[in-house]
């Protein structure tokens, strides 16, 4: 239960800006288990060949709820990466609590750094790794959440990727209600990537957003 403020006035929750008014005195929106990431950790257990014996990073991880399900399906390796380092060190939290150590790590990760340093953070720093590519699967929840996240996402996800003909999954869980997909869609375009959107079955009303390279969209 998300805790309120004891001189709160009473605020009908009718829309979802409306929730963030109300509890925007927590320490930030990185400490919750939102629907998304539970809707996409839900995907993960369900279908474990999504991850299983792959390389998995999660963006925006927070508590990194869906990258520790990726690993207790059966992941290879799982990184965690946010830009909140105290929000990596509750995520570390959970990995110990949950005995995936020796699967999951983490990563300090700030999307608006350069293409170099980036790459540098998830461990792609030579050119090697960079054109073999790291990662598997690339996930994510709730992390379309206004337009500038979504241009900065589709670059980091153009570096993040590996170059045709290697392969590498994007499964990314949003809102329904959120509005800006489109604008992801359109910086996908302007980086030569394609996005896709699906419903992502369940009862939180969610979308399943994936991304590849246009060679692969042909």
């Amino acid at each position: 239960m998300v805790p309120t403020k004891p001189d709160d006035e009473p605020l009908e929750l009718n829309s979802f800006d409306a929730s963030l008014q109300k509890y925007a005195y927590l320490y930030g929106a990185g400490d919750i288990v939102w629907p998304a990431s539970i809707a996409l950790a839900r995907m993960l257990a369900h279908v474990p060949s999504l991850t299983a014996e792959k390389r998995v990073l999660e963006l925006g991880c927070g508590l990194g709820t869906a990258g520790l399900a990726a690993a207790s399906a059966g992941a290879a390796s799982v990184l965690l990466t946010d830009r909140d380092q105290a929000v990596l060190d509750c995520a570390h939290e959970a990995i110990e609590a949950n005995g995936l150590a020796k699967t999951v790590t983490t990563a300090s990760l700030d999307w608006s750094a350069d293409a170099a340093t980036m790459a540098k953070m998830v461990g792609l720093e030579n050119s090697r790794d960079a054109a073999e590519g790291s990662f598997d699967v690339i996930i994510g929840a709730d992390i379309l959440y206004d337009a500038q996240a979504a241009t900065l996402l589709a670059k980091l996800l153009d570096t993040l990727l590996p170059p045709a003909p290697l392969f590498a999954r994007v499964l990314l869980a949003d809102p329904g209600q959120r509005p800006h997909r489109d604008a992801f869609a359109k910086a996908c375009s302007a980086t030569g990537l394609v996005m896709s959107d699906d419903v992502l079955p369940g009862p939180e009303d969610m979308r399943l957003v994936g991304v590849m390279r246009a060679e692969f969209s042909e």
